[in-house]
């Protein structure tokens, strides 16, 4: 007996049986997902100190292997970066996994070594645009044979900047071009601006004439891109920024009196009169000022008295030139001389 023909719709029948008696048994396959990779907003607002450092050779790399590196990421998009010395800063492109610093800018403090080597290092492990990773608070930037391990640092009170008017400021480090020096002499120069005036004590002559300051600096002046002005309020020498601000001072001729002090303070003073002429920039962070004119000659100054001379009053209160190297005041009107303005 012939078996029974099956017609196609019957064979369609069959077929589709089959098919799905085979899928009961068949478990359906998981594709398993992979968490997102960390994007350059999760390290925005965040601050990092190094556990590790593997510096890979060159310049200053074993010092940095036994130091510290700090990295700093702002909410505005910037950089801070420092291994013990100055710092670097700049906006900074997280794309693609990759550091990129194209305009890195960098302070000029006059750093004991192994400081300046430590600079280098980092700058160029910041030129040589690194690769990053996150993984929770851990940071690992790595290039070539060089690779910093990073962990979050605990959140630290930001230093609020000072006033540029109303501060007494303390001269810290002379700067001339790449080139920066901390004063050795027995008494550091200070620089008061207030009222449209400067007053300077070089640690030798007293020294005073006119300063005009326009910009954030400025009292009542706005900040640039809607941030706090630098001005302080009135009674107080703190500005409400956190961030460095930056103003322009045109100053007139100084005058003062004309001690002939040791070698060392004259140096300060004939640095600190060329550095004071003209139309000069000045920037606060938190409370350092760096005065720079249009030749690249600065100074660099911190906020507070230090050892800065005391004047001594009359009794009609006006400042009497206090004895000794060091502690002359201005003289009245009409005895007063402009400052010696060295050739450069």
């Amino acid at each position: 007996m012939r078996p029974p023909l099956l017609t196609p719709a019957s064979a369609v029948a069959v077929l589709t049986a089959a098919v799905l008696a085979a899928g009961c048994g068949a478990e359906t396959p998981t594709v398993e997902s992979q968490p997102d990779a960390p994007s350059p907003a999760d390290l925005r607002g965040r601050a990092f100190v190094s556990t590790a450092v593997t510096a890979g050779g060159g310049e200053g790399a074993a010092a940095a292997e036994k130091g510290e590196v700090r990295l700093e990421f702002t909410d505005d998009g910037r950089i801070v970066a420092d291994a013990g010395c100055n710092t670097i800063g700049g906006e900074v492109d997280l794309a693609d996994g990759r550091l990129v610093v194209p305009d890195r800018a960098m302070t000029l403090v006059g750093c004991p070594a192994p400081g300046p080597q430590l600079d280098t290092w980092l700058d160029g492990v910041l030129a040589a645009e690194p690769a990053w990773s996150l993984r929770g608070d851990r940071l690992r930037v790595r290039t070539g044979g060089t690779t910093i391990e990073l962990i979050e640092a605990e959140k630290e009170e930001v230093t609020p900047v000072k006033a540029l008017e109303g501060t007494r400021w303390t001269l810290r480090t002379l700067i001339d071009g790449r080139t920066a020096s901390q004063p050795q002499v027995p008494r550091q120069a200070t620089l008061r601006l207030t009222g449209g005036r400067v007053e300077v004590h070089s640690g030798c002559n007293g020294l005073g004439g006119d300063a005009r300051v326009e910009g954030a600096g400025v009292a009542g002046a706005p900040a640039p891109s809607g941030e706090p002005s630098g001005a302080n309020p009135e009674g107080s020498d703190t500005a409400t920024s956190s961030r460095p601000v930056t103003s322009r001072v045109t100053f007139g001729p100084l005058i003062g009196t004309k001690m002939a002090c040791e070698p060392a303070v004259m140096e300060v003073e004939n640095h600190l009169s060329r550095v004071l002429t003209g139309q000069v920039t000045a920037q606060v962070d938190g409370d350092l000022l760096t005065l720079t004119n249009d030749d690249g000659l600065a100074a660099q100054f911190v906020a507070g008295d230090a050892d800065a001379p005391t004047e001594d009053r009359g009794a009609d209160g006006g400042a009497q030139g206090s004895t000794g190297q060091g502690g002359a005041a201005p003289p009245a009107d009409g005895a007063q001389e402009p400052a010696a303005r060295p050739d450069r």
